[in-house]
């Protein structure tokens, strides 16, 4: 027998994704057909980067459907089929695959891994998961620069709508009397998933009374 791998239709149509799941129809092509034991396990992922899924499977016989579903970290996955799943009516074993074609996955992480602010300091401390903080500046302090760096190198920044650079520092950003409110928006490499981080500083009034 001739073990054939083919994509699914919805491959063409979704061909990126975050999380799946995403099909693969497997066909043994063969006129004296007699059994096949595929299962999972015979299914290998072949990624790039740090993509990774979780394979299913259905059916019997001389067709399954592979599933790739719960798709992790960015990269492509496609995948191979290990030989002898199948075996013809002289007893010979079905051949092993070659990979398949391949679909991007995207991350999904829209986190900051690093959030620094160059006057007075972020309470609470920074922690990824937290997305509010406040900060006190002295009266004679126009302004601050902010440095963060995106957990995943392929999400991007924005400080109050405009773009920044994850790893560098930004410009100064201008400070007002009273009350500033920073809002800063990482949208993850899927273009979809966004995650907001408020910082309120509060410049401080003189306190010249001379």
């Amino acid at each position: 027998p001739r073990s054939t791998l083919f994509p699914y239709t919805t491959l063409f149509r979704s061909a990126t994704t975050s999380t799946g799941p995403v099909t693969y129809t497997v066909t043994y092509a063969d006129a004296n057909f007699n059994t096949s034991t595929l299962s999972a396990g015979d299914i290998t992922l072949v990624p790039t980067g740090t993509a990774n899924g979780s394979v299913g499977l259905s059916g019997s016989g001389t067709s399954y459907t592979v599933t790739i579903s719960n798709t992790t970290g960015h990269g492509t996955l496609g995948i191979s089929i290990g030989a002898g799943t199948a075996s013809d009516e002289a007893g010979n074993m079905a051949p092993a695959s070659g990979a398949s074609s391949t679909f991007d996955v995207t991350s999904t992480d829209a986190l900051l891994s690093v959030f620094q602010i160059s006057n007075g300091s972020l309470s609470p401390a920074f922690s990824p998961a937290t997305n509010d903080y406040t900060d006190n500046i002295a009266y004679f302090s126009s302004g601050i620069t902010l440095y963060m760096t995106t957990d995943n190198p392929n999400a991007t920044i924005t400080v109050n709508g405009n773009p920044v650079t994850s790893g560098v520092r930004t410009s100064t950003i201008p400070m007002s009397l009273g009350l500033n409110t920073l809002t800063i928006v990482v949208t993850a490499q899927d273009g979809v998933t966004t995650n907001t981080y408020t910082v309120g500083v509060t410049r401080q009034q003189s306190t010249n009374a001379s």
